[in-house]
């Protein structure tokens, strides 16, 4: 019984951080409607989680060109920089219906690339466990409203957000077995810091920063995007990558929409429906047919 216990204790870390990133949308929605930018937003996550890591991450390396480097730059970008960008840009142009299903393709993709590369092989339960969430995130996020409408542009941008993702889990999973959770992270979020600063500093008026800094409305949220949802889960997720395995832990972002739906419902429309239901439900039953083979061999 309590090894049981401690097997399915190596999950949390993923599933704390999917509940957190499923109520981020909210968060942002508050901090995006006060009138800052998502360029600000970007940095100003980024700034936030870069000194917490700084602050308890004592492991100091000095910066070198070599592979390792390079890919601490592709993880800070594929995960930091590049994917809020394309994500916030298609979030503008197409539907949350659209990004919400774009999205939910992450778990294939970075499981697609994987196999590709030899770093994982496909299982009967995975293909099955993922329709089934798919399904249930469609339920989740359409709320009965099934006519969809394609717009390319912002699809497309949201779909290379998602690309982005798969890329940064895949070769998150390959420095995971050289560097600590907590170096990881404060290299990614130190690259994604320098990489989008340059666009913030040529478009932004930073008296927005500070007029936003003296209301308590709009700092809570974003402290808790900064040092939470960025700082802690990020932490968390490459912990589950080097505990569970990267595609693994890709399958609990189907999650999202359940705590998006429910946060919204909450904080926004106070409304959760039938559909919502049900969705939530196929998506729980698809996560535990996906990890099935994972989990009973653990």
């Amino acid at each position: 019984m309590q090894v049981a216990k401690i097997s399915l204790g190596k999950y949390l870390p993923a599933v704390f951080t999917a509940i957190v990133w499923g109520s981020t949308y909210v968060a942002s929605k508050v901090v995006l409607s006060a009138g800052i930018s998502s360029y600000l937003l970007m940095t100003i996550r980024f700034a936030l989680a870069y000194l917490c890591l700084w602050i308890f991450c004592s492991e100091r390396k000095q910066i070198r060109f070599n592979r390792d480097e390079l890919a601490f730059l592709v993880v800070g970008m594929s995960g930091g920089s590049l994917y809020f960008f394309f994500e916030y840009e298609g979030l503008i142009r197409t539907s949350a219906i659209n990004v919400g299903l774009i999205c939910s393709t992450v778990p294939i993709v970075s499981t697609f690339i994987s196999v590709l590369i030899g770093r994982e092989h496909f299982w009967r339960n995975f293909f099955v466990g993922s329709f089934l969430a798919i399904v249930g995130v469609f339920l989740t996020v359409t709320n009965g409203n099934f006519s969809l409408s394609i717009r390319p542009v912002g699809d497309l941008l949201v779909f290379v957000s998602a690309l982005l993702w798969a890329i940064y889990t895949v070769v998150l999973s390959d420095i995971a077995e050289r560097y600590s959770p907590l170096f990881i992270s404060r290299r990614l979020f130190f690259y994604a810091l320098i990489t989008i600063l340059p666009f913030t500093i040529y478009h932004e008026d930073w008296s927005v920063l500070m007029a936003a800094a003296t209301n308590i409305g709009v700092a809570i949220p974003l402290l808790y995007l900064g040092l939470v949802a960025s700082g802690l889960c990020i932490v968390l997720w490459n912990v589950s990558i080097n505990y569970i395995g990267l595609t693994t832990t890709n399958n609990f972002l189907y999650l999202q929409p359940i705590v998006t739906v429910v946060a919204s419902a909450l904080f926004i429309s106070g409304e959760v429906t039938m559909y919502n239901v049900v969705g939530a439900v196929f998506i729980l039953i698809g996560i535990y047919l996906a990890n099935k083979k994972r989990i009973t061999t653990e």
